[in-house]
């Protein structure tokens, strides 16, 4: 008869049935862009060294940061930066985000392997850009410009959600 001596190990209880995929595949490390909006309100990132346009990935909308940035214009001026608790960003989510048009974005270039021939911005950081960038300059502009257009589409996006 043999006996044991070795220590009791628990077995672990493995989710065999779940699969884990991997959605995105990261393309290119470390581009540097800047934060774009369309009239419809959707937002961009656009590579400052081939000035291409990259949809903005799902998932830098929640990248956690000290730092949020208000969608609206104050006062007809610069977006102004908030600081936030993540708490505070709940309650009026398309309000506050981590990015904002015009603003420098940190990020990597990524490809969807769910949807077919989908290239996406997957932001890591943000950061402030010079004021005599020419492309955070135009971008800005332009939300600027058509700011009670590309609001009042978010508005109707979001119908049921204050902003």
């Amino acid at each position: 008869m043999r006996f044991d001596f070795s220590a009791f190990q628990k077995k672990s209880k493995s989710k065999s049935n779940k699969v884990k995929t991997n959605i995105y595949t990261t393309i290119k490390k470390n581009i540097y862009c800047v934060a774009g909006i369309n009239l419809d309100g959707t937002y961009y990132a656009v590579d400052i060294q081939t000035n291409e346009k990259y949809t903005i990935s799902s998932r830098s909308y929640s990248i956690k940061t000290n730092i949020y940035y208000s969608q609206e214009l104050i006062e007809g001026k610069r977006l102004h930066i908030t600081e936030l608790k993540k708490k505070d960003t709940s309650k009026r989510p398309t309000l506050y985000l981590p990015f904002a048009p015009g603003v420098g974005l940190l990020g990597n270039l990524v490809k969807n392997n769910v949807i077919e021939n989908n290239i996406m911005f997957d932001l890591i950081k943000t950061f402030d850009m010079p004021k005599d960038n020419d492309i955070a300059c135009r971008e800005f502009f332009n939300f600027k410009d058509n700011y009670e257009e590309i609001r009042q589409n978010i508005i109707n996006k979001y119908a049921n959600s204050s902003i």
